[in-house]
């Protein structure tokens, strides 16, 4: 308020007074405006929004997943709280002092949002539109909600009085469960119900008409009818299975309400009086910050896997091995918990508990029953782990499962690991192949640090011993453009030249072809201890040997008692564009230079009949020599006309 002037403060006041004057039952007022000192009186640098909403729970949230999924920036939310009484038309007639006992009052939310500014006006307009649909959907989860919970409240009374289709251990478990949920471990938004019919085409699941409730009367992409023989072999499996009566999944779009997160699904199967699976009732929502607080060994479901999980271990719950299985198992994230197979959960488990405090990447992936989503737990060495590491892995994921969609959740514990679960929108496809050792591999690569990389590269080079020598000796002191332009496998090859030149002081040479680059293209590298090479002593040999020098770049590499080598990465050109035999011409070319480096060979044009016949450096000079022979017998033609 410091900032503004009081003119505008005034005004805005002002502005949302007159705006809180009318309000009908049966609408709800949204303004999404740019105010201007000619039409409103008053201004503001941003867009400012305005809506009067009768008090419910999930306003805020909802509004703020409204504005930030069109990547719009709020700059402010004011969010007042008032109990009004108004007349049959919706006129206000008292603005009264909270829980002020009044028959006729009743509370209303006035938000307050200011936005960043925009100028076009269909822009405004769509934003309104939004707004008003958001609030809609949240009207009717909220309004729904005792509907629901009523639902949940009649199927454990059904399973009261039935025990088809399951044991009695298992009616008593999922009544128990289902009343966990209704005490504040579940936000419930949506519900329908399906049913199991014949026909000629064969067995189909049919949404049960006009059973939607919650947002799923206004926001359900799901047909109201597929073929089973149309779903994944393992969906069908799941939902006809007599064995369990809930499958947990996730739902294929987005909450606007509440949390911006794919809401959970939760299914309880329909049983007949032979225990045959004839339809589900699913159950659309989130579960709350109370049901990922409580202990998994406490919540219904949950225990009889943890204890089961704990037992097929082999672990005793008093020894480290156990406590530490007991750990993992009470931080796996909730939603995983309900979705994940008891067998995968004991692999995964003792999987994470042998990579504990280890300092390596590890990945894990899951596909959902539906075949809509796969999961991803990562694990990072903390120290490397940061929002561009993410990225980068989200882009591994979503291009190798062709995905549509991905959202990620971190967690931080006192472990040298850092947490990733990552939510994978995916096709349905039959028979999905998790492409497991090919996207972890392409992690591991991009989240090591380049460092770590070369220590690995060296290792696989040169062995460990001669690896960790080198890079003890020489991995601190690559310069960060040499670090930029080269990956690690390459730099273990430089340092066995760069080791070369520094130890024999001596010029040291790599001759190479990048894997982008065409046949008339090379690069080829100097290495030259204490000081850098005169490129006017160096240009001229490259002339005579047929090529144009396209760019140079230099590097000075220290080892750890600051000895140094320098490196010129030369990019040549063979002049004419002619194709250049890389294996052919190493050998030769290399040992040419040298000769001509240290004066033993002549630099001239006749360096040339390398590139052009593949030539010795022994074989040009015999040349040389017929070529001055022959000028001495006074042949017309000089050397340079010959060469």
């Amino acid at each position: 308020l410091a900032s503004r002037r009081l003119s505008d403060t005034y005004g805005a006041a002002m502005a949302a007074w007159n705006f809180l004057q009318k309000r009908s039952a049966e609408e709800t007022p949204v303004a999404v405006f740019n105010p201007d000192l000619e039409g409103d009186g008053w201004q503001s640098t941003h867009t400012v929004v305005f809506i009067l909403h009768p008090n419910i729970p999930f306003l805020i949230d909802s509004l703020r997943i409204a504005v930030n999924q069109r990547e719009i920036g709020t700059h402010s939310i004011q969010h007042s709280i008032l109990q009004v009484e108004r007349d049959k038309a919706g006129k206000l007639k008292k603005l009264l002092a909270t829980h002020k006992s009044a028959s006729d009052s009743e509370y209303e939310a006035l938000i307050v949002l200011e936005i960043d500014r925009h100028s076009n006006p269909e822009d405004l307009k769509d934003l309104e539109q939004t707004l008003q649909t958001v609030l809609h959907e949240v009207r009717i989860a909220v309004a729904d909600f005792p509907v629901v919970t009523d639902k949940v409240s009649e199927i454990i009374k059904e399973l009261e009085s039935t025990t088809a289709g399951i044991s009695s251990d298992q009616n008593e478990e999922a009544r128990a469960f289902l009343d966990w949920l209704m005490r504040d471990h579940f936000t419930f938004l949506g519900y329908d119900e399906y049913d199991f019919v014949s026909d000629k085409s064969g067995m189909a699941v049919r949404r049960v008409e006009n059973s939607e409730l919650g947002i799923l009367r206004v926001n359900n992409e799901r047909p109201d009818r597929v073929r089973l023989n149309e779903l994944p072999q393992r969906t069908r499996h799941e939902m006809t299975r007599a064995d369990d009566i809930f499958i947990f999944a996730k739902s294929a779009q987005r909450s606007r309400v509440h949390r911006p997160a794919y809401p959970d699904y939760i299914a309880v199967k329909k049983f007949n009086n032979k225990g045959e699976v004839v339809g589900e009732r699913r159950f659309l929502g989130l579960y709350t910050s109370r049901a990922y607080n409580e202990r998994p060994d406490e919540i219904p479901l949950l225990k009889r896997k943890f204890q089961n999980v704990m037992k097929r271990s082999g672990f005793l719950r008093a020894d480290y091995a156990g406590k530490e299985l007991e750990q993992i198992l009470t931080l796996y994230p909730r939603d995983e918990l309900f979705q994940i197979a008891e067998d995968e959960l004991l692999d995964v488990a003792k999987s994470i508990l042998y990579i504990q405090e280890r300092r390596r990447i590890e990945l894990f992936l899951r596909e959902d029953v539906y075949g809509q989503f796969v999961t991803c737990l990562a694990f990072f060495p903390r120290d490397i782990y940061n929002t561009e590491l993410r990225l980068k892995v989200e882009q591994v994921l979503l291009d190798k499962l062709e995905a549509e969609d991905i959202e990620f959740v971190t967690h931080f514990s006192e472990s040298v690991l850092a947490r990733v679960q990552f939510t994978i929108r995916v096709p349905q496809v039959e028979n999905r192949k998790l492409p497991i050792a090919e996207i972890r591999e392409k992690v591991i690569e991009m989240a090591q640090s380049w460092r770590d990389g070369l220590s690995s590269a060296l290792s696989e080079t040169f062995g460990e011993e001669g690896g960790n020598e080198l890079y003890r000796r020489w991995a601190a002191g690559f310069p960060a453009s040499y670090v930029e332009m080269f990956s690690p496998r390459r730099a273990a090859i430089d340092l066995e030249h760069i080791s070369a030149a520094s130890t024999n002081n001596d010029l040291n040479m790599s001759f190479y072809r990048a894997l982008e680059e065409d046949d008339s293209t090379v690069h080829f590298k100097l290495f030259y201890p204490d000081q850098p090479l005169p490129l006017s002593d160096v240009m001229p040999i490259f002339d005579n040997l047929g090529f144009r020098v396209l760019g140079e770049h230099p590097f000075e590499v220290t080892d750890r008692n600051s000895k140094a080598v320098w490196i010129h990465d030369f990019t040549l050109h063979a002049n004419g564009g002619n194709a250049v035999d890389i294996h052919r011409i190493r050998p030769i070319f290399e040992e040419l230079f040298y000769r001509v480096w240290y004066g033993e060979a002549e630099n001239d044009a006749f360096n040339r009949m390398l590139i052009t016949s593949y030539m010795g450096w022994r074989e040009i000079a015999l040349l040389r020599t017929y070529a001055r022979y022959m000028r001495q017998i006074r042949f017309s033609n000089s050397q340079t006309f010959i060469s």
